[in-house]
């Protein structure tokens, strides 16, 4: 899955390109069956140790199942991380708060350069492959400009935006689960409204 080679390509390590992306998440193909599906396990660097997870175990004594709590921390975790990904991209410089295209002066695997890896011609990606190759001085405000007029042209922000309502899709089907026997209030209401503001959030 899309999500898998994300957050490998997201882990230390030495520059290469991930694999392509499979066609049934090509641009606007990802379900939310599917986005929900992907495989969470200890240890391989998707799933954080989600506070979530802490607050089921000590509230309930031990006793709670928490694997629809970890299942809706990391797609809400996931959304948070794609959104961030696009308002380094197109957000407004006084809100976010950081360098706007830094991830791009970085060389960061992000969900859409990804998405671009796997859309280019055997001519862009010779320029791809320099570009990841490249250190951080190196990546010139020209070839910064390059790769993101790239991305533009190929719809990759579009389909990082369109997996990121995937994702958090599956995060509000997630939150069904593991809060089915919360109590209806303020608290139950206040996690379930973070779904959307992930989405939203302008920094």
């Amino acid at each position: 899955m899309l999500a898998d080679q994300y957050c490998e390509s997201n882990r230390p390590g030495p520059t290469r390109l991930p694999p392509p992306v499979p066609p049934e998440v090509a641009v606007g193909g990802s379900s939310r069956e599917q986005v929900a599906d992907v495989p969470l396990e200890e240890g391989d660097g998707a799933v954080p140790d989600s506070p979530l997870r802490v607050g089921a175990i000590v509230g309930s004594g031990g006793a709670a199942d928490v694997r629809d709590m970890v299942r809706f921390g990391f797609h809400l975790g996931a959304a948070f991380q794609i959104r961030d990904d696009l308002l380094n991209l197109t957000g407004d410089a006084s809100l976010y708060g950081k360098e706007i295209n830094g991830d791009l002066y970085e060389g960061k695997r992000t969900l859409a350069l990804i998405h671009l890896i796997d859309q280019v011609s055997p001519e862009h990606r010779g320029f791809l492959e320099q570009y990841l190759s490249m250190e951080r001085h190196d990546r010139t405000p020209e070839v910064v400009a390059r790769l993101r007029s790239l991305l533009d042209s190929h719809g990759s922000l579009e389909f990082a935006a369109d997996y990121a309502q995937g994702i958090a899709s599956a995060a509000l089907d997630a939150f069904g689960a593991a809060f089915a026997a919360a109590s209806p209030g303020q608290d139950a209401d206040f996690v379930r409204a973070l779904i959307p503001y992930m989405l939203g959030r302008p920094s």
